[in-house]
């Protein structure tokens, strides 16, 4: 078992090194990254960027367990790299990628009132599944502004999704609940 702690705040105000160093310092193992920055994602060299982050890992002996995409992205945007926020989101996929990490925590999606929420949300995260193939990344799902129909909605299906999509490999989508103060995998 590996203890984790989120680098957002930290990396924040001491930057990435600085915030290595006292985590593993503190006692833990792994990092879940946040890339909340979005210089980091508009970078034409992104990937060089999470190679760069993933020596600093190394050199402090943690490994990047998960990471948080950024969640700028809002209902009405379009789905596809032409937009600014959803390409941050595939960069964030592409980025875990390189860090190691093996699943990325994307936020679902508020809508307007009337729209079917669920249905949005499964829209979007199924035009993530080329990058996640891709990559071999699977989104973890984090109901950060929580609504019981959608966190039991696409709990369930995205996790038949996952299975038969990808021929009963391991599945490409994790949902989580966030309970303060833990995250809990299921």
């Amino acid at each position: 078992m590996k203890i984790s702690t989120t680098t957002a705040d930290i990396a924040n105000v001491f930057g990435d090194e600085f915030a290595f160093r006292m985590i593993k310092d503190a006692g833990f193992d792994a990092v879940d990254y946040g890339y909340f920055e979005n210089a980091m994602l508009d970078r034409d060299d992104y990937t060089d960027f999470a190679a760069e982050q993933k020596r600093l890992l190394e050199k402090y002996s943690l490994v990047c367990g998960q990471t948080h995409a950024p969640y700028s992205f809002r209902y009405g945007d379009k789905m596809d790299v032409g937009c600014k926020e959803y390409a941050r989101i595939v960069r964030s996929i592409e980025m875990s990628a390189v860090l190691g990490a093996s699943d990325v925590v994307v936020h679902s999606i508020g809508v307007s009132d009337g729209v079917d929420e669920f249905a949005y949300n499964l829209e979007f995260y199924k035009s993530l599944i080329p990058v996640c193939e891709r990559t071999g990344v699977r989104i973890a799902i984090e109901n950060l502004f929580y609504s019981p129909r959608i966190t039991v909605v696409i709990r369930t299906r995205l996790q038949a999704l996952s299975y038969s999509a990808f021929g009963g490999e391991r599945p490409r989508f994790i949902p989580i609940n966030l309970r303060p103060p833990l995250a809990k995998i299921i």
